[in-house]
């Protein structure tokens, strides 16, 4: 993962924060009792500040760090069993049958 996906990532989790959440909500709640659109301006600089600091913070990137970890060991769980699939088949197949398929060999039972 180079660095531009992984601040993408981080900018993410940060964006999804239970802060900004609250934050729009309180902004949300103040622009209805003022009947003003200031206060959502206010929580979008907010957003936009947690957003910048958060992903400079390591307890973001831990956690993305941690979860592309997880991903990756995922992949290579599944790439093992599908390792494994394939060679129980093969070895679930009689031996020689593909050359004999395919003519390359011939099928000396029936000879």
């Amino acid at each position: 993962m180079d660095a531009t996906d992984l601040w993408k990532r981080i900018a993410l989790k940060a964006a999804l924060s239970p802060v900004v959440f609250a934050s729009w909500a309180a902004g949300t709640g103040a622009a209805v009792w003022l009947t003003s659109p200031w206060p959502l301006v206010a929580c979008g600089g907010v957003s936009a500040v947690w957003v910048l600091v958060g992903s400079r913070s390591s307890r973001y990137r831990d956690a993305v760090l941690e979860e592309v970890r997880k991903e990756r060991e995922a992949r290579a769980v599944a790439a093992r069993a599908a390792a494994v699939q394939e060679v129980g088949a093969q070895l679930d197949e009689p031996p020689l049958r593909g050359w004999i398929l395919s003519g390359m060999l011939p099928d000396y039972m029936q000879i």
